[in-house]
């Protein structure tokens, strides 16, 4: 009993220190954007919307996306708006903190954004977006290969092309929770080690939860957790850490982790705004909240069930505009896969009995986009084309890559990172 209380308080000590910590560089990344020029950036936030203009999208979402409902994507329209002050006879503390009034948020993402926009047009910076996207995916990729064989990484690849990934550089409103979610990922694969201090892993979720609510604008921000997450299992089964309870308690304890970096980080920012602005921003942050969650868009509206929310980002990931006639052909597709699987997992049954135990975890996991929706399900609903709907690309990607462990189909590389599975590769 001693042990767990001196252990408790050590994950308490440093969360503290690690989050106030937070709130120090937070603000003080925001104060020195801020203190960019506005004229280094007017030019090209003036040209970012010369872009809307031409893509009707000033108000809402990019209409040449509007082929089908889940290639559609939300404009960048509130980030730019955020990106210029609209009163300059204030402070740069204050507009560091107020955001044009939209203070419930950190936006941190304008620690990006601004300087950026100082070198680059906006046209320009999507073409980056792009570029990153691309080669942070097929490092990752290559890195899902070489640690768990093909069949994950083209679980990987699939799970992608089912959220439409090429579309989502050209809104960096959808990007930025799913990069970090990439670098995320590619720490676990490079760094992580399942024999390692179980402090360092609080700690990272605890960042990445922290770093999220720092960056996000309640986009998709559970990817930037189960993915990684998704992986840490991964790894601790390969290492043969196959103990289902030992597991589970991992993703409890990780995910508790970043529940509170994300949450009390979020925090924060009410707090310290209310000291610098002279408003109760923790008022208007649970105020919006609410609504949301019981209006449906933050003023007034109709709310919607769980059921309903998740059917929507459901059939967002399935292509189809004006008819669902269109997607009957996905369907069929779907109910050809289904039926191929099922057989599969018939014919491997010795194989399934014996590792469905180890991977309930890999499955609980998965299930992390679906929590999320039935949670907020009215901003879940109303955003589901926008962006929502693509959180579902860890539960393909980690219903595949359960699927190729239980069967016996792909775990079968050597952990290239280790100097005896070299050595004997080698041999």
């Amino acid at each position: 009993m001693i042990e767990m209380k001196k252990r408790i308080w050590t994950y308490v000590k440093k969360s503290l220190i690690l989050l106030i910590l937070f709130g120090i560089l937070g603000t003080g990344l925001m104060i020195a954007v801020w203190s960019i020029p506005q004229s280094a950036v007017q030019d090209h936030i003036d040209g970012a919307w010369e872009i809307f203009r031409t893509e009707n999208a000033a108000d809402g979402d990019i209409k040449f996306f509007s082929y089908s409902y889940g290639t559609k994507l939300i404009a960048d329209v509130d980030m730019m708006k955020a990106a210029v002050a609209s009163d300059d006879s204030k402070s740069i503390i204050y507009k560091a903190m107020d955001i044009n009034g939209y203070s419930r948020y950190w936006h941190g993402y304008l620690v990006i954004l601004r300087p950026l926009l100082v070198i680059f047009t906006y046209g320009q910076f999507r073409y980056l977006m792009s570029a990153a996207f691309i080669l942070l995916i097929i490092y990752i990729s290559v890195l899902l290969k070489e640690n768990f064989g093909t069949a994950v990484s083209m679980a990987f690849a699939i799970s992608l092309i089912a959220v439409n990934i090429l579309a989502v550089p050209f809104s960096f409103h959808v990007s930025v929770c799913i990069l970090e979610a990439f670098f995320a990922m590619l720490y676990i694969l490079k760094k992580y080690r399942p024999d390692q201090d179980v402090l360092k892993d609080w700690s990272f979720y605890l960042t990445i939860g922290a770093i999220t609510s720092y960056i996000d604008f309640l986009t998709t921000p559970i990817l930037t957790l189960a993915l990684p997450l998704l992986i840490q299992i991964m790894l601790n089964i390969k290492a043969d850490i196959k103990n289902c309870k030992s597991n589970m308690i991992t993703c409890i304890k990780n995910s508790a982790a970043w529940c509170i970096g994300y949450a009390v980080f979020w925090a924060e920012k009410w707090l310290i705004g209310s000291m610098i602005l002279h408003r109760n921003v923790l008022v208007d942050g649970l105020d919006k909240i609410n609504k949301w969650e019981t209006a449906g868009n933050g003023t007034a509206g109709e709310s919607y069930s769980r059921a309903y929310a998740l059917a929507k980002n459901f059939l967002s990931m399935i292509p189809f505009g004006s008819s669902i006639k269109e997607a009957i052909p996905f369907f069929i597709i779907i109910g050809i896969v289904i039926v191929s699987v099922a057989v599969y997992i018939i014919k491997k049954m010795p194989a399934v009995k014996r590792n469905m135990m180890s991977a309930l975890p890999m499955l609980f996991v998965s299930l992390y986009p679906y929590f999320w929706i039935a949670a907020i399900q009215n901003h879940s609903t109303i955003h589901a084309t926008l962006w929502v709907y693509r959180i579902q690309l860890v539960f393909i990607f980690g219903i595949i890559s359960t699927f190729c462990y239980v069967t016996g189909m792909s775990w079968s590389s050597p952990d290239l990172r280790d100097p005896l599975s070299l050595k004997k590769q080698t041999k």
